[in-house]
């Protein structure tokens, strides 16, 4: 399982063909969604790698808030699951 988080763009379309060319499943995903929203889809689908790029969100990169709600539920539950 690969999750995006890109804008449209090419890099969107290259990444939709590419990802089941390599026999995995794309799990397309979205920035306006809240860090926790976005760290409860990795986890209940399994995901076990992202491709996103680093964009502006306000303050703060989405990929930094990610990882902050990230290590926050990991000292709570423990997992395997990498950012």
């Amino acid at each position: 399982m690969v999750a995006t988080f890109l804008p449209t763009s090419i890099q969107f379309v290259i990444c939709d063909m590419a990802i089941p060319k390599i026999g995995a499943i794309h799990l397309p995903g979205t920035m306006l969604d809240s860090a926790d929203a976005i760290v409860d889809k990795l986890e209940r689908s399994n995901c076990k790698r992202v491709i996103s790029v680093h964009t502006n969100v306000k303050d703060r990169d989405i990929i930094d808030m990610i990882k902050d709600v990230a290590k926050v539920e990991e000292k709570q539950h423990p997992r395997s699951f990498i950012f």
